[in-house]
């Protein structure tokens, strides 16, 4: 039997501001780079089991249009950390994805992240070829932890 699988209504929430100056195609992504576990195996098979707690660790991208109003504001939280790092508030953000069975069942996934700071500065493009990547401004943040939750 197929399944079906009805996806929008996304809400993006950094430091209780919701973002909605986003462009195309993924103007999100979560990535965990650092293992959760990692484990040894020596002589006779006998292995160690080891936590990393570096695994909590949470990448974000987010990719917001450049010029509005949502991006003359994550520069201007970018310009409060680089200006004053030992003040800098470390930011929470909510990811809320809604999901639909086409049966009329909705259930919502949220990413709850906190201690976040920017990584990179983002970097600008400028082509000449109608490139629609240079309407496109990306963000980079790390957040110390987060939990993804169902309800």
């Amino acid at each position: 039997m197929a399944i079906d699988t009805l996806v929008g209504q996304d809400t993006i929430i950094i430091d209780g501001r919701q973002i909605t100056d986003v462009g195309y195609g993924d103007v999100v992504t979560i990535d965990m780079p650092n293992a959760f576990t990692t484990l040894e195996t020596g002589k006779d098979g006998n292995t160690v089991f080891i936590f990393q707690e570096s695994g909590r660790q949470i990448n974000v991208k987010i990719r917001v249009l450049v010029g509005r109003e949502d991006d003359q504001w994550l520069n201007a939280k970018l310009e409060q950390m680089k200006n004053d790092f030992i003040h800098h508030t470390l930011f929470t953000m909510t990811l809320a994805k809604q999901v639909g069975d086409g049966q009329g069942q909705v259930i919502t996934t949220r990413w709850s992240l906190e201690g976040g700071v920017f990584t990179t500065p983002p970097s600008t493009r400028y082509n000449v070829s109608g490139d629609g990547e240079q309407a496109i401004q990306e963000y980079s943040l790390a957040f110390a932890r987060g939990t993804k939750q169902f309800s």
